[in-house]
């Protein structure tokens, strides 16, 4: 795999992953050496146990491999339908509950960390490629979710 391409396709994913890892405390086994998540020890990571698929995609179930008794993935909930805003709330409360949203049409990840509790179609985000704190509901097209204690 071309590593620079795998960051380039899918670094916001990758990025948004990483950030859920560090807010987590959850280190990363580079060669026997634990190191903090961020998105270059998670590329590297990845790049190392397979975490890509032949075109540079993400395979978000090999995440988990990095602490299996600390990370779940639980899926990808795609299109928006499959989970509602109730349910994503109940989500980013229970604080193990990683949501990640699928915006801009598909073509970017956002880190989702909490939601306008009087306007609920505003969710607060970390955006890993643009200077945004938020975005409305009807722009995230798909959800990727994982388990971290």
């Amino acid at each position: 795999i071309n590593a620079e391409y795998g960051v380039c396709k899918v670094g916001c994913l990758m990025s948004s992953v990483s950030m859920a890892l560090a807010g987590h405390n959850i280190q990363i086994d580079l060669n026997g050496a634990l190191k903090s998540a961020n998105p270059g020890t998670l590329n590297a990571w990845l790049r190392a146990n397979n975490g890509y698929n032949a075109g540079s995609d993400l395979y978000e179930s090999a995440v988990p491999r990095i602490n299996a008794t600390r990370i779940i993935w639980e899926g990808s909930f795609i299109p928006t339908s499959k989970l509602s805003f109730q349910q994503v709330k109940v989500m980013l409360d229970s604080r193990s509950t990683v949501v990640i949203a699928n915006v801009d049409n598909g073509g970017h990840f956002v880190l989702v960390t909490g939601y306008d509790s009087n306007d609920e179609s505003i969710l607060y985000v970390n955006d890993p490629g643009f200077q945004r704190s938020h975005y409305v509901w009807k722009q995230v097209v798909g959800w990727r979710v994982f388990v971290m204690h």
